[in-house]
């Protein structure tokens, strides 16, 4: 069965029609279609943007697109190099894949609007559409780069030049089997687009193209208005929506919401969104799929939570995506702040596996399982880490306040008096603070008492919001049979917030005050 092909186009820009298109795209990908996406918004070119994270070249400084396919097509037959017939009107050659496996086995490729750089500009403002369309042969050209384009893929979605012009009378009149017609919230939007669409229709009489409206940047805040409009709307595009049976359904399916987030940065919805909210970007995308599918496709399945995250931070940060161990122990890191302590093991895990030696790895997984309350793993994951690192200040403080909190007393004061000195020499007060903490646990625990209050007083001094301490002192207080010492401490810690009590200790101390509250 032929391809379809789709333009999106919009009588001004930012209404977010080229963000509709990518996530039409994506959502048609993920469900094993194969689609091929035209930047034909010569003007001001930005669809790659959408999927920059997945593009080798993000920047397209060296992939040509539409503009070299028809300035090389030009310059062959005015130059009589060749026939019109015999040029090659295959537009895949100056595509660029999506870096992307979907698990159905879909795909997206791009063809950006031409190649970036100074002569650019040049190009399309010299370039005469109306000469190559009437004067060149363009309208066979174009002609059969679609027969090739509906055999190659299932869905070809064309970014068009937005208002009045040539060149998106090509996008909106020759080439689509139907028109997404994009409109902002206002009476010249809706009306001028409704023109538009009306004219295509007139002029496709043997080849009907399909007309989808689309209200899109929709803001609840004024209900009058926006009722006002949406009537308005309806009545415009009525006689061209006869192929759609409900049409007031119709309507309030596909409505777009504004969403000002997506007003900072081009970014695709399923990266975006890590919940699902039927008022929201996705959900407009998954339910327009709906109507151009015909019902085929309706809805995306998830992302797998750490390719959301890589992902998301690749579009914020302008960068490459890339499943690499720094980005991933980025995510570990981003989990543990969290308190998702298990997924932070996970993917701890997974640099791990990619990366046996990798001490930063065993350090962060370590982590994860001490404030999980996995206390012998985290033990076992930093002793790994000692070995990769016989000197490492994380790994010798952590392992120590490790074994101090499962009651391995002599090993814990053991790794802490070391760690304290590494702290010494490279000048770490936070850090020798934190192991003087433990280590005063350690003493209490060995019936030291003396040292303890001593170790505690230090780390106090250095580190005074640390809650930790407080949670120490509380439970050296109870060994020492003084529990209103205890109660008091056990309340600065849950009080303290630089750093805070992990869960666990929360969960402890919030117990052990009721206790003790009780008991005095």
């Amino acid at each position: 069965m032929p391809g379809k092909i789709i333009t999106f186009y919009s009588y001004k820009g930012g209404v977010g029609r080229s963000m509709m298109l990518a996530n039409l795209a994506w959502i048609l990908a993920a469900n094993g279609k194969n689609v091929l996406v035209i930047d034909w918004h010569i003007d001001a070119p930005s669809t790659h943007r959408y999927f920059g994270p997945f593009l080798i070249d993000r920047q397209l400084t060296e992939s040509p697109g539409l503009m070299e396919f028809v300035t090389d097509y030009a310059l062959e037959v005015t130059q009589g190099k060749k026939n019109p017939r015999e040029v090659n009107p295959n537009l895949l050659r100056y595509a660029v894949s999506v870096d992307w496996k979907f698990p159905r086995g879909g795909s997206i490729d791009l063809v950006p609007a031409g190649r970036s750089g100074p002569s650019y500009s040049v190009a399309i403002s010299s370039f005469d559409w109306l000469y190559f369309f009437e004067r060149l042969g363009g309208a066979s050209f174009l002609e059969a780069a679609k027969k090739m384009m509906r055999d190659d893929y299932d869905y070809v979605f064309i970014d068009s030049q937005p208002g009045v012009s040539q060149v998106s009378a090509i996008c909106t009149v020759h080439m689509p089997d139907a028109l997404v017609v994009c409109c902002g919230l206002n009476r010249q939007n809706i009306a001028s687009a409704a023109t538009i669409a009306r004219s295509v229709a007139q002029q496709r009489h043997g080849t009907p193209c399909l007309i989808y409206p689309l209200l899109m940047r929709v803001d609840w805040a004024e209900k009058e208005m926006l009722d006002n409009t949406r009537r308005e709307a309806a009545r415009e595009f009525e006689p061209m929506m006869n192929h759609i049976r409900d049409r007031a359904e119709y309507w309030s399916n596909t409505e777009v919401p504004y969403t000002p987030y997506y007003s900072y940065v081009e970014l695709l919805a399923p990266f975006a969104e890590g919940t699902r909210s039927a008022t929201s970007i996705l959900s407009s995308a998954e339910r327009l799929a709906n109507y151009i599918t015909d019902g085929e496709v309706s809805a995306v399945e998830p992302l797998d939570p750490i390719e959301r995250q890589l992902g998301l931070t690749a579009f914020l940060n302008d960068s490459r995506y890339d499943v690499m161990p720094s980005s991933l122990l980025s995510v570990a890191d981003s989990y543990f702040r969290a308190e998702h302590y298990e997924q932070a093991v996970n993917i701890a895990t997974q640099v791990i596996d990619l990366q046996p030696t990798n001490p930063d790895a065993y350090d962060r997984r370590a982590a994860a399982h001490w404030y999980g309350g996995q206390l012998k793993a985290a033990v076992e994951d930093y002793s790994l880490e000692l070995e990769l690192e016989p000197n490492s200040l994380s790994a010798l403080n952590g392992r120590g306040q490790c074994l101090a909190e499962l009651g391995e007393f002599d090993k814990a004061v053991d790794d802490l008096l070391r760690a304290i000195e590494q702290a010494r020499k490279s000048s770490d007060v936070s850090t020798a603070a934190y192991s003087r903490n433990g280590l005063g646990l350690a003493y209490a625990g060995l019936g030291r008492y003396d040292e303890a209050f001593k170790s505690f007083s230090r780390s106090l001094k250095d580190a005074p919001g640390n809650a930790w301490l407080h949670f120490n002192r509380a439970q050296a207080y109870e060994w020492m049979k003084e529990p209103r010492k205890a109660l008091e401490e056990y309340r600065l810690a849950l009080e303290k917030q630089s750093p805070p009590l992990n869960r666990c200790k929360r969960e402890r101390a919030e117990t052990q005050v009721s206790r003790l509250s009780n008991r005095n």
